[in-house]
This record gives C-alpha cells, structure tokens and sequence, in this order.
C-alpha cells in the first residue's frame, strides 16, 4: 500500500511526465536521455527554457495555463469521483446506514 506522500509524489511525477510528453517530438526517448545524460539534459533545458522565454514567451505562458488547467481540471473530477464513492460508502442505496450509537 502507498502512503498518501508516495501517492502525492507519483501524481506529481505523471503530470511533469504528461507535460514533457506534450513539449518533446514524437520519437525523441527523453527518459533514457535524461537517465544517461542528467547533468547535460539540465543545462539543455536551463539554456531551452531561456531561449523560449525570450523569444515566445507570451504563447508559451498561454500553451502551460492550458495544460494547468487540464491538470486541475482533472484532478478536481478525480475528487469528485472519489467523494462520491465515498458518500456510496456511507450511504448505500439499500437505505440501511452505518449507525454507530451501540459503539458507545
């Protein structure tokens, strides 16, 4: 079973994977380039990020806002998903709920 940080640091790992996923050609292998280069894929990014900054900045900071908002939007249904199963839980549809007075 996953601790609720592994869980955090998983999901935080997907949405950067999804992300590089969405900015890296197709056929371009950059978890085996950033597994056998790291320090060299850094710099590489530090020196790309600059140099997109500077010169697409604008459309640049509107393709990641999009992205954010895919992610949180996503999230939030994963929430939404969860609490219902939740409310499933506690309230099933047979009527019969959990009552927890004869635990006293």
């Amino acid at each position: 079973m996953t601790t609720p940080s592994e869980h955090d640091e998983a999901e935080a790992g997907g949405w950067a994977e999804r992300l590089v996923d969405e900015l890296v050609p197709d056929g371009v292998e950059w978890r085996r380039l950033v597994s056998r280069y790291p320090r060299s894929t850094v710099v590489g990014a530090a020196v790309a990020g600059f140099v997109l900054g500077r010169s697409r900045g604008l459309s640049l900071a509107a393709a990641l806002s999009g992205f954010v908002i895919g992610e949180v939007s996503h999230g939030l249904e994963n929430a939404a998903h969860s609490l219902q199963g939740l409310r499933d839980e506690l309230d099933p549809a047979d009527g019969s709920a959990y009552d927890d007075s004869d635990d006293r």
